[in-house]
């Protein structure tokens, strides 16, 4: 039997990273996921007890560091908020090294691979506490191939003998009435009833487009696409993985917007299910109104 044998004594620290005071500045601040580090101490063993007695050491307390700091986030207009690497930081979407030169042209290419491989370095070195499962041979996480290029003509992606090679923002549907975006339900018609009996109030034309409610259906609109494949050879048994999708310029990084478009059940008798992402931008037009730019859409089986 294990517990806490003395319950007025301390035995862990918890506070805000630097990312979650910021977050709680502007209400957004969400506590999904906890995890424990043993970083902050060492061990040392005693040939007599087995391990040498803490007591005598001076402990400090828990503080932020900047591996704290592992996803890139954005605020609401869409920009990076800063994010430092081990040497070079970037705020606004501009990179910086050293004290105050600005990273600009060929090499800013080479030095956002650095700094976005700085994200997994600081997952490494927060020396999260976890179980490892002796049974599972294939710990590591494999992905082949590792890139994948596109080329684009007058014909792909978009078959611009058909279609329009340039639009406006304002001829793009907005959030509320993207097909993408109609699963969820505050952007669904919300027809007023009677509170008694539930009848609604009135005849309300739906003027929503209805989304695909098939993978096949979802399949057909994407099937004439160019696309690639992406094996995982080695994962772990739950899959767990945090995936960030960014567009990098020779002078800007931003990163993009994801919305998640649910899960398909291809085959109810393997219990064979797609989850779908949509990855793009979002823009404002003259008006003010947002809509959303779709670039890219991921199947995960």
């Amino acid at each position: 039997m294990a517990g806490i044998l003395d319950g007025k004594e301390r035995i862990l620290d918890t506070f805000i990273t630097n990312e979650g005071r910021r977050q709680l500045a502007k209400g957004e601040f969400q506590i999904q996921f906890a995890s424990f580090t043993d970083g902050h101490t060492f061990y040392q063993g005693s040939i007599t007890e087995g391990s040498d007695n803490p007591d005598s050491r001076i402990f400090l307390e828990a503080t932020s560091r900047r591996q704290d700091q592992i996803t890139f986030e954005t605020d609401d207009a869409g920009i990076l908020v800063p994010f430092n690497g081990s040497d070079i930081s970037l705020v606004g979407g501009s990179i910086f090294s050293g004290s105050s030169a600005v990273i600009t042209g060929s090499a800013f290419a080479s030095l956002s691979s650095r700094l976005l491989e700085s994200s997994i370095t600081n997952f490494d070195n927060l020396q999260i506490i976890g179980t490892r499962d002796f049974f599972d041979e294939e710990a590591d996480f494999t992905i082949g191939p590792v890139t994948a290029s596109f080329d684009i003509s007058s014909k792909v992606p978009i078959n611009t003998e058909l279609t329009p090679g340039e639009t406006s923002i304002d001829n793009i549907e907005p959030f509320f009435q993207d097909k993408r975006l109609q699963h969820i339900l505050n952007y669904q018609v919300l027809a007023p009833v009677n509170r008694i009996d539930g009848a609604t109030l009135g005849d309300y034309q739906v003027e929503n487009p209805i989304p695909p409610t098939t993978f096949t259906e979802l399949s057909a609109e994407i099937e004439n696409k160019p696309k690639a494949t992406f094996t995982f050879t080695n994962t772990s048994k739950d899959n767990n993985f945090v995936s960030q999708i960014f567009h990098v310029t020779s002078g800007e990084m931003i990163k993009l917007d994801i919305i998640d478009f649910g899960e398909f059940v291809t085959d109810s008798d393997t219990r064979t299910n797609k989850q779908v992402y949509f990855v793009g931008k979002v823009y404002q037009n003259s008006r003010g109104i947002s809509s959303f730019v779709n670039i890219f859409t991921i199947v995960f089986d």
